[in-house]
């Protein structure tokens, strides 16, 4: 405004300037294709950085709930372990106490309990009256294990 009114004063036309208003700013016809140009890479630019950056937020927050998961199961492996480790400790302190009080009853009872288990398994049992003929038994177990 006051650069129009001072190049009026100087043309001494006695021309007043009141008041300037611009409806419309448009690049000079001769670089409006390449002022449209700018202006949609400038546009293209920010929706790129927008999309990258929700890219990267979403990215983060998969990689931050995994790591919780991960560290989350790392630590019940832990606890669970020491619990099993003192566990284990606790039964063979008893055992260790039953085999010091008495080695032989410890070890009788122990085969006992080996051949009690391996004969839930059998799956038929044979009964020789003849104890005074030596004989190999031998027993089939688990033919039809299911896992």
């Amino acid at each position: 405004e006051q650069k129009t009114q001072a190049n009026l004063a100087n043309l001494d036309c006695g021309i007043q300037v009141q008041r300037i208003d611009i409806e419309r700013i448009a690049p000079p016809v001769q670089v409006k294709d390449a002022f449209s140009s700018v202006i949609q890479a400038e546009q293209e630019h920010s929706q790129k950085t927008n999309e990258a950056r929700s890219y990267a937020a979403k990215l983060l927050n998969e990689a931050a709930g995994q790591a919780a998961g991960i560290e989350s199961a790392a630590q019940a492996y832990k606890t669970n372990s020491i619990e099993q480790a003192k566990a284990d400790a606790g039964y063979l302190a008893e055992v260790l106490d039953q085999y010091n009080a008495n080695p032989a009853l410890f070890q009788f009872m122990v085969q006992q309990k080996a051949v009690k288990e391996i004969l839930e398994t059998v799956d038929d049992t044979f009964l020789f009256s003849n104890t005074d003929v030596k004989r190999d038994i031998r027993l089939l177990h688990n033919k039809s294990q299911k896992d």
